[in-house]
C-alpha cells in the first residue's frame, strides 16, 4: 500500500501498488478492515505539504498488505499475517 485517499484523519479508501505494476484505489473500507490497517497505516502516514489540496496522504515507508481480487475488483485486503 501507497497511501490513502479521503478527507484528514478520515481516509476510507487505500491506494495499492501490485506486484504486477498496476495501481489502483479501493472501494470504501469496511469498519473491520480500517481497524485492522489503522495503527500501521497511521505509524506510516506522511505529513502533508503544505497548502497542497491533495486527497491522497502517502505512506512512507510502503506497507506490505495482501490484496486478493475478484472480477478485477478488491474483494479482501489483509495485512500479510492476517491473511493466512
Amino acid at each position: 500500500m501507497i497511501g490513502v485517499v479521503g478527507e484528514p484523519d478520515e481516509w476510507k479508501r487505500l491506494l495499492v501498488l501490485l506486484t504486477d505494476g498496476r495501481r489502483l484505489v479501493t472501494g470504501e473500507l469496511s469498519r473491520r478492515e480500517r481497524a485492522e490497517l489503522g495503527a500501521p497505516v497511521a505509524e506510516r502516514l506522511r505529513q502533508p505539504h503544505p497548502g497542497a489540496r491533495s486527497m491522497v496522504r502517502w505512506l512512507h515507508p510502503v506497507l506490505a498488505v495482501v490484496v486478493e481480487l475478484e472480477a478485477r475488483q478488491v474483494h479482501r485486503i489483509a495485512l500479510p499475517a492476517a491473511a493466512e
